[in-house]
Protein backbone atom coordinates (compact mmCIF):
# COMPACT_ATOMS: atom_id res chain seq x y z
CA UNK A 1 0.00 0.00 0.00
CA UNK A 2 0.89 3.42 -0.91
CA UNK A 3 0.91 6.07 2.07
CA UNK A 4 0.76 10.02 0.69
CA UNK A 5 2.62 12.41 3.09
CA UNK A 6 0.86 14.61 4.30
CA UNK A 7 2.59 17.98 4.46
CA UNK A 8 0.88 19.16 7.95
CA UNK A 9 3.98 19.55 9.98
CA UNK A 10 7.01 19.12 7.67
CA UNK A 11 9.48 21.26 6.92
CA UNK A 12 9.89 23.71 4.32
CA UNK A 13 12.53 21.87 2.76
CA UNK A 14 10.37 18.91 2.58
CA UNK A 15 7.65 21.00 1.07
CA UNK A 16 10.31 21.50 -2.27
CA UNK A 17 10.53 18.21 -2.86
CA UNK A 18 7.12 16.88 -4.25
CA UNK A 19 9.01 13.56 -5.48
CA UNK A 20 9.61 12.30 -1.73
CA UNK A 21 5.96 12.77 -1.05
CA UNK A 22 4.83 9.01 -1.62
CA UNK A 23 6.11 7.28 1.26
CA UNK A 24 4.57 5.68 4.75
CA UNK A 25 3.66 8.25 6.82
CA UNK A 26 1.44 8.26 10.40
CA UNK A 27 0.81 10.57 12.40
CA UNK A 28 0.17 8.90 15.99
CA UNK A 29 -0.96 9.72 20.21
CA UNK A 30 2.56 11.15 20.56
CA UNK A 31 2.12 14.08 18.67
CA UNK A 32 4.94 12.71 16.19
CA UNK A 33 5.20 11.93 12.74
CA UNK A 34 6.47 8.36 11.48
CA UNK A 35 8.04 6.91 8.20
CA UNK A 36 7.90 3.06 8.06
CA UNK A 37 8.10 0.87 5.24
CA UNK A 38 4.52 -0.23 3.91
CA UNK A 39 4.68 -3.92 5.05
CA UNK A 40 4.93 -2.66 9.01
CA UNK A 41 2.02 -0.59 8.73
CA UNK A 42 -0.58 -3.33 9.53
CA UNK A 43 1.18 -4.32 11.99
CA UNK A 44 1.73 -0.81 13.78
CA UNK A 45 -1.89 -0.08 13.16
CA UNK A 46 -2.55 -3.51 15.42
CA UNK A 47 -0.41 -1.94 17.58
CA UNK A 48 -2.24 1.01 18.04
CA UNK A 49 -5.52 -0.47 18.00
CA UNK A 50 -4.51 -3.02 21.02
CA UNK A 51 -3.41 -0.07 22.94
CA UNK A 52 -7.32 0.81 22.70
CA UNK A 53 -7.24 3.84 20.20
CA UNK A 54 -9.11 4.97 17.81
CA UNK A 55 -7.28 4.99 14.19
CA UNK A 56 -8.31 6.36 10.82
CA UNK A 57 -7.93 4.74 7.21
CA UNK A 58 -8.28 4.60 3.68
CA UNK A 59 -10.94 1.96 2.86
CA UNK A 60 -12.30 1.39 -0.98
CA UNK A 61 -14.94 4.18 -0.55
CA UNK A 62 -14.00 7.24 1.94
CA UNK A 63 -12.07 7.25 4.83
CA UNK A 64 -12.80 5.62 8.19
CA UNK A 65 -12.84 5.71 11.98
CA UNK A 66 -11.82 2.23 13.31
CA UNK A 67 -11.50 0.47 16.60
CA UNK A 68 -11.76 -3.17 18.19
CA UNK A 69 -15.34 -3.88 18.38
CA UNK A 70 -14.44 -5.88 21.61
CA UNK A 71 -13.03 -3.04 23.24
CA UNK A 72 -15.96 -1.05 24.39
CA UNK A 73 -13.81 1.81 25.92
CA UNK A 74 -12.38 2.46 22.28
CA UNK A 75 -16.16 1.95 20.95
CA UNK A 76 -17.30 5.25 23.16
CA UNK A 77 -13.80 7.12 22.14
CA UNK A 78 -15.01 6.49 18.55
CA UNK A 79 -18.40 8.01 19.11
CA UNK A 80 -16.56 10.76 21.25
CA UNK A 81 -14.74 11.61 18.62
CA UNK A 82 -16.99 11.87 15.78
CA UNK A 83 -19.71 13.15 17.85
CA UNK A 84 -21.99 10.96 16.84
CA UNK A 85 -25.44 10.15 18.51
CA UNK A 86 -25.08 7.05 20.50
CA UNK A 87 -27.90 5.63 19.02
CA UNK A 88 -26.74 5.31 15.78
CA UNK A 89 -25.44 2.36 14.82
CA UNK A 90 -21.71 1.82 13.29
CA UNK A 91 -20.52 -1.41 11.47
CA UNK A 92 -18.33 -3.75 11.85
CA UNK A 93 -15.54 -5.00 9.35
CA UNK A 94 -14.22 -8.62 8.97
CA UNK A 95 -11.15 -9.41 6.63
CA UNK A 96 -13.07 -12.77 5.09
CA UNK A 97 -16.41 -13.37 3.64
CA UNK A 98 -16.21 -16.84 5.48
CA UNK A 99 -16.20 -14.76 9.06
CA UNK A 100 -19.41 -13.07 8.80
CA UNK A 101 -21.44 -16.43 10.08
CA UNK A 102 -19.17 -16.07 13.49
CA UNK A 103 -21.01 -12.55 14.15
CA UNK A 104 -24.25 -12.58 12.14
CA UNK A 105 -27.06 -14.93 11.40
CA UNK A 106 -26.80 -16.33 7.71
CA UNK A 107 -28.46 -19.38 7.55
CA UNK A 108 -31.60 -18.21 5.86
CA UNK A 109 -29.33 -16.68 2.45
CA UNK A 110 -28.65 -18.19 -0.52
CA UNK A 111 -25.72 -19.75 -0.42
CA UNK A 112 -22.84 -17.90 -2.60
CA UNK A 113 -24.88 -14.51 -1.88
CA UNK A 114 -22.51 -13.02 0.61
CA UNK A 115 -19.86 -14.23 -1.75
CA UNK A 116 -21.43 -12.39 -4.64
CA UNK A 117 -21.56 -8.98 -2.98
CA UNK A 118 -18.79 -8.88 -0.91
CA UNK A 119 -15.66 -7.86 -0.49
CA UNK A 120 -16.39 -4.80 -2.37
CA UNK A 121 -18.62 -1.45 -1.26
CA UNK A 122 -21.07 -2.79 0.27
CA UNK A 123 -22.45 -3.06 3.99
CA UNK A 124 -24.70 -6.06 4.22
CA UNK A 125 -27.20 -6.02 7.79
CA UNK A 126 -28.13 -9.72 9.52
CA UNK A 127 -29.02 -10.20 12.72
CA UNK A 128 -26.03 -10.33 15.33
CA UNK A 129 -25.21 -13.02 17.18
CA UNK A 130 -23.85 -12.49 21.13
CA UNK A 131 -20.25 -13.31 20.79
CA UNK A 132 -20.23 -9.73 19.45
CA UNK A 133 -19.82 -7.40 22.02
CA UNK A 134 -23.24 -6.09 23.67
CA UNK A 135 -21.74 -2.70 24.04
CA UNK A 136 -22.04 -2.01 20.59
CA UNK A 137 -24.94 -0.63 18.79
CA UNK A 138 -26.72 -1.65 22.32
CA UNK A 139 -30.40 -3.02 21.78
CA UNK A 140 -30.03 -3.20 18.14
CA UNK A 141 -30.50 -7.02 17.16
CA UNK A 142 -28.76 -5.78 13.74
CA UNK A 143 -25.59 -5.42 12.84
CA UNK A 144 -24.00 -4.25 9.97
CA UNK A 145 -21.24 -5.91 8.30
CA UNK A 146 -18.55 -4.84 6.24
CA UNK A 147 -15.66 -6.87 3.67
CA UNK A 148 -14.39 -3.89 2.07
CA UNK A 149 -11.99 -4.32 -1.42
CA UNK A 150 -9.22 -2.81 0.47
CA UNK A 151 -6.02 -5.19 1.78
CA UNK A 152 -4.77 -2.94 4.15
CA UNK A 153 -8.24 -2.77 6.45
CA UNK A 154 -8.76 -6.15 5.94
CA UNK A 155 -5.05 -7.24 6.58
CA UNK A 156 -5.24 -5.61 9.88
CA UNK A 157 -8.36 -6.92 10.88
CA UNK A 158 -6.77 -10.11 9.87
CA UNK A 159 -3.79 -9.66 12.25
CA UNK A 160 -6.10 -8.63 15.48
CA UNK A 161 -7.89 -11.59 15.01
CA UNK A 162 -11.16 -10.07 15.91
CA UNK A 163 -13.78 -7.36 13.86
CA UNK A 164 -12.97 -3.19 13.99
CA UNK A 165 -15.93 -0.95 14.05
CA UNK A 166 -15.96 1.07 11.09
CA UNK A 167 -17.28 4.29 10.76
CA UNK A 168 -16.68 7.63 8.28
CA UNK A 169 -13.79 9.78 9.74
CA UNK A 170 -15.59 13.23 9.71
CA UNK A 171 -17.44 15.07 12.46
CA UNK A 172 -21.63 13.42 12.47
CA UNK A 173 -23.50 15.29 9.92
CA UNK A 174 -20.32 16.54 8.00
CA UNK A 175 -19.57 15.28 4.34
CA UNK A 176 -17.53 12.06 4.53
CA UNK A 177 -13.65 12.24 3.68
CA UNK A 178 -11.84 11.27 0.40
CA UNK A 179 -8.39 12.78 1.45
CA UNK A 180 -7.09 12.71 5.12
CA UNK A 181 -7.01 16.52 5.15
CA UNK A 182 -10.80 16.88 5.20
CA UNK A 183 -10.77 15.33 8.53
CA UNK A 184 -7.33 17.28 9.74
CA UNK A 185 -9.47 19.14 12.98
CA UNK A 186 -9.96 15.25 14.64
CA UNK A 187 -5.81 14.26 14.21
CA UNK A 188 -5.36 15.28 17.76
CA UNK A 189 -8.13 12.83 18.85
CA UNK A 190 -6.98 9.87 17.27
CA UNK A 191 -4.21 7.72 17.80
CA UNK A 192 -2.76 7.24 13.97
CA UNK A 193 -3.96 8.34 10.67
CA UNK A 194 -2.61 5.96 7.95
CA UNK A 195 -3.37 7.70 4.76
CA UNK A 196 -3.71 6.58 0.63
CA UNK A 197 -5.17 9.62 -1.12
CA UNK A 198 -4.46 7.70 -4.54
CA UNK A 199 -7.55 5.86 -5.24
CA UNK A 200 -9.71 8.28 -3.70
CA UNK A 201 -10.06 11.47 -6.05
CA UNK A 202 -13.93 10.05 -6.96
CA UNK A 203 -16.27 12.35 -5.91
CA UNK A 204 -18.90 9.43 -6.04
CA UNK A 205 -17.13 7.65 -3.04
CA UNK A 206 -18.27 9.89 -1.06
CA UNK A 207 -21.69 8.36 -1.22
CA UNK A 208 -20.32 5.27 0.87
CA UNK A 209 -20.88 2.20 0.88
CA UNK A 210 -24.54 0.53 -0.39
CA UNK A 211 -26.19 -0.54 2.18
CA UNK A 212 -28.54 -3.42 2.17
CA UNK A 213 -30.65 -5.31 5.23
CA UNK A 214 -30.74 -8.97 4.37
CA UNK A 215 -31.97 -9.91 7.82
CA UNK A 216 -35.42 -10.80 6.61
CA UNK A 217 -35.22 -14.23 4.93
CA UNK A 218 -36.19 -13.78 0.93
CA UNK A 219 -36.10 -10.04 0.84
CA UNK A 220 -33.90 -7.14 0.92
CA UNK A 221 -34.08 -3.76 1.76
CA UNK A 222 -32.16 -0.47 1.10
CA UNK A 223 -30.79 1.20 3.72
CA UNK A 224 -28.56 3.69 1.71
CA UNK A 225 -27.89 3.74 -2.26
CA UNK A 226 -24.32 4.49 -2.00
CA UNK A 227 -22.09 4.08 -4.77
CA UNK A 228 -23.09 0.84 -6.28
CA UNK A 229 -26.83 0.12 -5.89
CA UNK A 230 -27.89 -0.83 -9.11
CA UNK A 231 -25.07 -3.57 -9.53
CA UNK A 232 -26.09 -4.97 -6.05
CA UNK A 233 -29.57 -4.70 -6.98
CA UNK A 234 -28.81 -7.18 -9.93
CA UNK A 235 -26.72 -9.93 -8.28
CA UNK A 236 -29.99 -9.70 -5.47
CA UNK A 237 -32.25 -10.36 -8.50
CA UNK A 238 -30.53 -12.91 -9.69
CA UNK A 239 -30.75 -15.01 -5.98
CA UNK A 240 -34.10 -14.15 -6.67
CA UNK A 241 -34.31 -11.95 -3.56
CA UNK A 242 -37.47 -9.54 -3.19
CA UNK A 243 -37.47 -5.89 -2.16
CA UNK A 244 -39.22 -4.37 0.80
CA UNK A 245 -39.26 -3.18 3.90
CA UNK A 246 -36.93 -4.68 6.34
CA UNK A 247 -37.21 -2.46 9.27
CA UNK A 248 -34.28 0.12 9.99
CA UNK A 249 -30.92 -0.66 11.20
Amino acid sequence: MRMKRLHYSLSETDRDHPDEAWTSVLWDHDGMWHSARDNELVSEACRILTAGYVIAVPTDTVYGLAALVQNTSAINSMYQIKGRDPNKPVAICLSQVEDIEKWAKVDDLPPKLLSALLPGKVTVILERKPLLNAALNPGNPKVGIRVPGSDFIRNIVDQVQQPVALTSANSSSETSSLQAEEFKHLWPHIGAVFCDDSNLKNEELRAGSTIIDLSVKGHYSVIRKGVCLAAVREKLKMFELVEGSAGLF
